[in-house]
């Protein structure tokens, strides 16, 4: 349970890493029983919308978290995976490379009650109590774990990026500008991947107004890269 208030009180402590590691683990679980699920191992994609696509961000791009030496035999299972389809990502959940790398100032530079809603996220999100535990090295280090741009590398899968937001927030989400689905994710993404040369197809439609056409759908991507 989280209650919000003035004395906002966070009792999952472990933040956004956890249900990422269950992502992580829904995958090695998929591998291991891969027999009993009729699927071959080898040939697994990741899709998602959101914070669904950021998880799968997360998995992807991160080295191969198979523990050979772990109890449980799940946890022994690679999670690497042919191709990722990723709708509205977030490109990073260090919230602070938001501000020093993704987001224009227009859009980051928020006060009054949107800067204290949008604070009372980041406590949700990292599991903390207070703002003043983001300078924290404890935080800081925390944040490293989940900054999926810094995770990009030659060796990472093929990426697809859809986003149809605009640039600009066209809406609040709690009076908070909606910069969670800011194609600016995308633009951040996209330039990390071809800085490390790996294989991608982009679609931000704020940008050229183009759209997905025959042959570039989602469903082409994934059963290309699995046919790889």
């Amino acid at each position: 349970k989280i209650t919000i208030g003035p004395k906002c009180k966070i009792t999952d402590k472990q933040g956004v890493i956890r249900p990422l590691n269950d992502a992580k683990y829904a995958l090695q679980f998929i591998r291991h029983h891969h027999k009993d699920l009729n699927i071959d191992p080898a040939r697994i994609a990741l899709t998602g919308v959101s914070a669904g696509a950021g998880a799968c961000l997360w998995v992807g791009l991160s080295d191969d978290m198979a523990d050979s030496t772990h109890t449980d035999p799940v946890l022994r299972e690679s999670t690497r995976v042919k191709g990722l389809a990723l709708f509205a990502t977030q490109s990073t959940y260090d919230a602070n490379k938001w501000n020093e790398e993704v987001l224009p100032p227009e859009i980051t530079d928020i006060s009054g009650n949107a800067k204290e809603q949008f604070n009372k996220s980041l406590l949700r999100f990292y599991g903390i109590e207070s703002i003043e535990e983001l300078e924290t090295e404890e935080l800081k280090e925390y944040c490293k774990k989940v900054e999926m741009l810094s995770f990009i590398s030659p060796d990472d899968p093929p990426v697809y990026i859809f986003n149809k937001q605009d640039f600009e927030p066209a809406w609040p989400w709690h009076t908070i500008p909606n910069i969670y689905h800011s194609p600016y994710h995308s633009v951040a993404l996209r330039k990390n991947l071809i800085e490390q040369n790996v294989p991608h197809e982009v679609f931000i439609v704020a940008e050229d107004g183009k759209k997905p056409g025959k042959g570039q759908m989602p469903e082409d991507f994934l059963i290309k890269v699995l046919n790889q």
